[in-house]
């Protein structure tokens, strides 16, 4: 299959006629016909080879998609072809038409079916917005309501079917995120369109299969409870089935318990009138369930108003009398007047509570009743029930699944690039030094701001280093809408194993704020600012998404599951034998995981498919609420065959929900089937590591393109934008210039795509950078939504601002390859030294472990799959999954290099904005180049007479003269050379600098003096406008100064002629913007931050490092320096200062 794929169907032309005859007589076999009288046609087994090497249609159907994507016209002539045939072998006569042939022709429809609806599919995940998904989808449901009835078996059949399956799948997706998830960037207008049409489909007469098709596509992908709010809102009228009548209460989850729907029917025949003698004889062995019983009979009553009183008298006398049965009264007597939390809890039954809340709260009671029942003998599971019962006792206990500090293993990995040492502000928070591994420079915290490093290998007030574990006890996930969706274990515990346990944690810490609100508050860090029962049922309903991710399953499929696994937790004698241990370092914790996963979690998650088959039964068996008409809809018990095969809509099997193959659904099965087996390590250690990565590997293959994209947009906004305006131009208003010679918004398409991959692995990431240390990403950037609309800052590399995303994204998928590929070969035997190497500017594809999920593997996957369709019966999948880690090895994973790494730092070409703070680097590369002499006063000051004020002018002047200065840097030249003859004759600027003088005066040699005075000029204009004179600053060069010294300098100033004190002035600013404003390297230990040393110590050092290779006709003198007050001159640094200029 991947040598057709890549052969046959890897260019852009379809493959010959003959190709595609050869292949499609494996998709249909051929009608023949017999040479005897009469000539009757009859059909081969529907198998694609003779010798029966691949029995299912898995061959047949990825054969079929190959050509359909190739050659889609000639697909629907060889197939109305074959349906002609196969019309014809039908109306031969009932009677010699068996149902076998009928079941193998409807089986070849769905396949075709199938085909087209994936298809429709594929393209509609590729659209960028919703509104042309909604739109298609639109489309496709107004061709199905017009032919929906009709008959015949033709392609126009097939086709119909499909987009009608297509429509209603898109209609569920959107009913939820509208009616359910309430996502508010959908369009309405769209929206409304879409029900309209389905609303027209489903009231087409003698037809009910679209509408249990679309009832089925809501309850299976986002739960009953989702179905019935989106009823309940009133909106979708015709969505509601004919159940009117029935209480809308969740289905009874506890059915999964054995011998509990015994104890219930019994108990509710009691609360009838029955002797109550039946119900003391199921008691006395099935206390759990009689509990169970009770909050489903009688607690769940409250729900519903109009339900008929029943006494609980003689249940109550029972309870209270008796003293063998019942050991916990208590709960019993709390359950019966519907009492067991406290007011505000989520476990008190509401009026009209919904679905959504019901099974949660019916979870919390099954795992309450379960956690707690052995309380008085200690047991395995004594730290859950600590948790629900005292959880003042776990104070100092490190919980399940709470992250721990890893610092030992990081501390371990980066040594190998030399010293480092770890240490923490003094709000706690880490941070690295390298080289000596001993403060040098200060610096602030990314997180916090106060001050960290330090000077003279002495750390800054309140900064300590990090010598020991620095774990935390008790619960430290913080906020649940700060948690990712990414489902990654913790220590020995797989992804879907982690979320199972962590939900048990969270529920017992819930459980224990309705026992202590205060004693499960104080297990929290950072401390709460909310209610501690909103906190862990927030974090409850994240642990419920995150396992319906991990699983594939769908929502009602995860309460089944951990309803399930209660039910083991009671049954199993395993956790009563264990030894009890308490929770009180690291190493006891991972040890009682591990058991705990092993013995209740590992188990159901192996054979998850069955057991939610088993359970799911059970539901659909249960009569207790009257929802039997979902329940036949949504298990599908209906598998009736009719007889005319041209009457294709009719068939219950063409409207089975199904699961699609594809590339998530292959990992979670091998995630579930073979990382999880129990006590045995997987072999098969690469694609383990390809599973656990691809979250992130998977936009790899979209950096080629968002390179090109980056590197235009650098190219042409260089230096001539500034910060300020790449923040208030959007990406829309960049794709429409009509000069651009790339696609900006096709190649946005790719920028988010990776962006939405990775955001949130980026909350907790830092990033290593040449000049500003180790980053994080700022918490206004977390979960940014980016589209055409967003700043045009966002696409530009930048270490601040809204760049930061773009660098820290690049940056997060070059590390995550180079990781992954080191891995690999740790893995494979092979030295990751020995990769070749390859900088971001020569990066392509093939260096990357690049592939596209759908194009590249889907092939893989669907050659090591069996897949087989019987009618009734629905889909079995099953996977080969040595064969694709060897086939991943070979076509993927062959020949990759590794991205350019120095040191820790993976270099990142950055945007270079004007006025940006590389303006030193930029101005000493010239110098090297050509000597710079300062303007002349006089020369300096008719310059800025002929600007007139005005910032236009001031700001084309410099953008023109950036540009200039971007190619003499590179070029040189002769320091005498006419600044304007180059700007006009070799740069062709129609437009160079505003002054008449300067286009008359100034050299090359003048060019770094003009820059300045310009900018300086700018700064004016803008403070006497009341803007921001320093805006490309940071703020805490910008920090305001005390009542007392601004009092001083305001007197010094009057008393300084206004000559020199613009002269004064012009020299500070000429330092600031060259000196104290540049980053500082922390590899380089000479370098000092001015920013942390005194005005004097600033001034002189400037003075003995001039920018000038001549002496300028006025200069700073001592004289002039000490003038200042001495309050804002500040102390003189021990020892002689002397800046030298940057690179140097």
């Amino acid at each position: 299959m991947s040598v057709v794929s890549k052969l046959c169907f890897g260019g852009t032309e379809p493959p010959e006629s003959d190709v595609i005859k050869r292949i499609f007589s494996y998709i249909t076999r051929t009608v023949e016909r017999s040479n005897q009288a009469g000539e009757r046609m009859y059909t081969k087994q529907m198998s694609v080879f003779d010798d029966m090497i691949d029995p299912t249609p898995v061959v047949r159907s990825f054969l079929l998609q190959l050509l359909i994507h190739k050659s889609e016209e000639m697909v629907q002539m060889y197939l109305q072809d074959f349906f002609c045939h196969a019309t014809g072998l039908c109306r031969q006569g009932r009677e010699e038409t068996d149902q076998d042939t009928i079941d193998k022709i409807v089986q070849f429809s769905l396949l075709v079916i199938h085909c087209f609806e994936d298809l429709y599919h594929e393209q509609g995940s590729q659209t960028i917005r919703p509104s042309e998904e909604m739109s298609a989808a639109c489309s496709h449901l107004s061709d199905g309501r017009t032919y929906i009835l009709s008959s015949g078996l033709d392609m126009a059949k097939m086709f119909n079917i499909a987009q009608c399956r297509y429509g209603l799948s898109v209609t569920a997706k959107y009913l939820h995120a509208m009616f359910v998830a309430r996502h508010k960037k959908t369009s309405t207008g769209n929206f409304n369109k879409l029900l309209e049409r389905t609303s027209q489909l489903l009231s087409v007469q003698d037809t009910e299969w679209p509408k249990k098709f679309l009832v089925k596509q809501i309850c299976r992908e986002f739960g009953t409870d989702s179905y019935h709010a989106i009823c309940d809102t009133g909106k979708v009228p015709w969505l509601a089935l004919d159940v009117t009548d029935q209480v809308k209460e969740c289905p009874d989850r506890y059915v999964v318990c054995l011998e509990y729907q015994k104890i219930r029917e019994t108990l509710a025949r009691t609360l009838l009138g029955e002797d109550i003698k039946h119900l003391k004889q199921l008691v006395k062995d099935n206390e759990m369930l009689f509990l169970l019983a009770i909050h489903r009979e009688v607690t769940m009553r409250n729900i519903n108003p109009q339900t008929q009183e029943q006494s609980v008298e003689g249940i109550t006398t029972f309870i209270e009398t008796t003293k063998e049965k019942v050991t916990q009264k208590d709960i019993a007597m709390r359950l019966l007047r519907n009492q067991l939390g406290g007011p505000g809890s989520c476990l008190t039954v509401r009026r009209g509570h919904n679905m959504r809340d019901q099974s949660v709260m019916c979870l919390l009671v099954h795992a309450y009743v379960t956690l707690t029942h052995f309380n008085k003998v200690t047991n395995f599971i004594k730290p859950l029930t600590d948790l629900i019962l005292a959880p003042h006792k776990m104070r100092n206990m490190f919980l399940p699944t709470m992250p721990q500090d890893d610092i030992d293993a990081i501390r371990q990995s980066l040594t190998r690039e030399g010293t480092i040492v770890f240490y923490q502000c003094q709000n706690g928070h880490p941070y690295a030094i390298g080289e000596c591994g001993r403060p040098y420079t200060e610096a602030t915290c990314n997180i916090c701001k106060t001050k960290i490093g330090g000077q003279s290998h002495q750390a800054a007030a309140g900064n300590t280093q990090v010598t020991g574990d620095q774990t935390r006890p008790g619960h430290v996930l913080g906020r649940a809408a700060d948690r990712t969706n990414a489902y990654a274990g913790e220590r020995r515990l797989g992804g879907a194993a982690c979320a199972v346990l962590r939900f048990f944690t969270h529920a017992a810490l819930l459980l224990g704020a309705e026992t202590s609100q205060p004693a499960t508050a104080a297990l929290v860090y950072p401390p709460l600012q909310q209610d501690v029962r909103q906190f862990f049922l927030e974090h409850l309903q994240k642990d419920l998404q995150i396992i319906h991710m991990a699983t594939g399953k769908s929502v009602d499929d995860v309460f089944l599951l951990l309803h399930f696994i209660c039910h083991q937790i009671s049954q199993s004698d395993a956790y009563r034998r264990m030894e009890p241990q308490a929770l009180d370092n690291k190493q006891i914790r991972e040890t009682w995981e591990e058991q705990f996963a092993k013995s209740f979690i590992g188990p159901v998650l192996q054979d998850l498919d069955n057991c939610l088959n088993t359970c799911n039964e059970r539901i659909m068996k249960d009569k207790r609420i009257g929802q039997d008409k979902l329940m036949s809809i949504l298990y599908e018990v209906d598998t009736s065959t009719p007889k005319e095969v041209e009457c294709l809509h009719e068939f219950p099997a063409v409207w089975r929900y199904r699961s699609r193959i594809t590339l998530e659904h292959f990992l979670r099965e091998f995630h579930l089937k073979v990382e999880n087996i129990k006590g045995k390590k997987s072999k098969m250690e690469v694609l383990s590591l390809f599973r656990q990565q691809h979250p992130f590997l998977q936009a790899l293959h979209r950096i080629p393109n968002i390179l090109r994209l980056q590197q235009f947009l650098m190219a042409k906004y260089r230096r001539p934008l500034d910060r300020v305006e790449a923040k208030n131009m959007t990406i829309a208003d960049a794709a429409e210039d009509g000069n651009n010679s790339i696609d900006v918004l096709e190649n946005l398409s790719d920028f988010i795509a990776a962006w939405e991959c990775v955001k949130e692995g980026l909350h907790s990431y830092g990033c290593w950078t040449v000049h500003d240390g180790l980053i994080h990403l700022p918490d206004a950037y977390k979960n940014m939504r980016i589209d055409e609309n967003s700043p045009l800052a966002v696409l530009l590399p930048s270490t601040q601002g809204p760049g930061i995303c773009s660098y820290m994204m690049l940056e997060f998928l070059f590390r995550k390859h180079n990781e992954f590929m080191e891995s690999y070969c740790n893995k494979t035997k092979q030295k990751y030294e020995r990769l070749p190497e390859v900088s971001m500017r020569k990066l392509h594809s093939n260096h990357l472990v690049s592939y596209h999920p759908d194009r590249d593997l889907l092939p893989l996957v669907l050659a090591n799959c069996n897949y087989s369709f019987e009618l009734g019966k629905g889909t079995t999948i099953e996977y080969d999954f040595e064969g694709f880690e060897y086939q991943l090895k070979e076509v993927i994973l062959q020949a990759k290099s590794r991205v350019e790494q120095k040191s820790h730092v993976i270099p990142i070409d950055t945007m270079v904005y004007r006025a940006d703070t590389t303006n030193s680097v930029v101005f000493k590369i010239l110098r090297d180049r050509i000597d710079q002499e300062s303007l002349s006063p006089a020369v300096k000051l008719q310059i800025v007479s002929e600007l007139k004020s005005s910032l236009p002018d001031v700001c084309d002047s410099i953008n023109n003269l950036d540009i200039t200065t971007s190619f003499l840097k590179s070029l040189g030249g002769e320091p005498d050379k006419p600044l304007q003859t180059f700007m006009t004759d070799v740069l062709k600027m129609k437009q160079t600098i505003t002054s008449q003088k300067a286009r008359q005066f100034c050299r090359f040699k003048h060019i770094q003096s003009l820059w300045l005075l310009l900018s300086f000029e700018k700064s004016v204009i803008l403070a006497q406008h009341g803007q921001d004179a320093f805006d490309d600053f940071d703020n805490e060069l910008k920090e305001g100064l005390p009542d007392d010294a601004r009092a001083e300098l305001k007197q010094f100033c009057q008393n300084k002629n206004l000559e020199k004190l613009e002269y004064l002035l012009q020299q500070m600013f000429d330092c600031f913007l060259l000196r104290v404003a540049q980053p500082v390297d922390p590899n380089d230990q000479d370098a000092i931050d001015l920013k942390s040393i005194s005005l004097r110590d600033i001034l002189q050092g400037d003075r003995d490092a001039p920018l000038y290779s001549k002496e300028p006709d006025e200069t700073l003198t001592d004289e002039d320096i000490f003038s200042f007050p001495a309050v804002i001159l500040g102390e003189a640094h021990p020892r002689h200062l002397a800046i030298s200029p940057p690179g140097t």
